[in-house]
């Protein structure tokens, strides 16, 4: 295992260097931001077309802000909705 106490240091600098902590977006969330219904997204992420869920907690699921927004950065072509950006300070427009 790594150090906890560098780790936890490198969690706070990263939030430091951010406007606010990273969201947490629902598979919902994430699909309304994509324009696709969940179902398409969960055949995304099988299909290894879309990352897998930051944090998994029973059926819980969520993906950072900063996960999705670097996917799209990396795919604008797969977005059927660009007109709904993520907000940092509110999730989802």
């Amino acid at each position: 295992m790594g150090n906890p106490k560098k780790s936890l240091e490198s969690a706070q600098q990263r939030n430091a260097d951010n406007d606010a902590p990273d969201r947490l977006l629902s598979v919902e969330s994430v699909a309304d931001i994509l324009g696709l219904r969940p179902r398409t997204m969960w055949r995304m992420v099988s299909a290894s077309e879309f990352p897998p869920a930051d944090f998994r907690h029973g059926r819980t699921v969520r993906w950072r802000a900063s996960t999705v927004e670097q996917w799209i950065g990396q795919h604008p072509n797969r977005v059927a909705n660009p007109g709904s950006p993520i907000r940092r300070e509110g999730g989802v427009a």
